[in-house]
């Protein structure tokens, strides 16, 4: 099992263990947990373990995801956001020739990450087989501090 996989799970547990407690003190919550819980079985549904990927946090507000894509040009690759998912895919056709007849290999590559709502992306490259995607937390607007009158 690799550690990335590990790591999630422990994750799960944590959701797991946060929905059971957090029923008596979430208030108004429900779809928001549903919602999360929804997530995260999408995410495992799309889990891929290739290409090999890292998510670094830099600081509180600064992530780094890399991406192991050393057979692919930047013209072969696709990186997209859909929604709350980023998506990343490469498709690249391999040509050989072997006693005078040709052969055509197609190679490809998906993966796949949910984003929270307060990302953005702020750079991608491609160096030396390595897709770098940088990400920026936005500041979550906070409501103002309200005093309620009892009637």
């Amino acid at each position: 099992m690799s550690t990335q996989l590990v790591k999630t799970n422990r994750y799960r547990n944590l959701l797991d263990d946060m929905f059971e407690a957090g029923t008596d003190w979430f208030v108004g919550f429900d779809k928001t947990l549903d919602g999360l819980a929804e997530k995260w079985d999408s995410a495992m549904e799309h889990f891929h373990e290739f290409p090999m990927s890292k998510v670094s946090q830099i600081d509180d507000s600064h992530y780094v995801i890399d991406v192991a894509v050393e057979d692919f040009d930047k013209s072969e690759l696709k990186v997209k956001i859909r929604g709350d998912e980023l998506l990343i895919d490469g498709e690249k056709t391999v040509i050989s020739s072997k006693d005078g007849v040709d052969e055509s290999i197609t190679k490809t590559l998906h993966q796949r990450f949910l984003l929270s709502d307060r990302l953005e992306i702020t750079e991608a490259s491609l160096n030396d087989g390595n897709l770098k995607i940088s990400l920026e937390s936005k500041a979550p607007v906070k409501a103002a501090e309200k005093l309620l009158e009892i009637h």
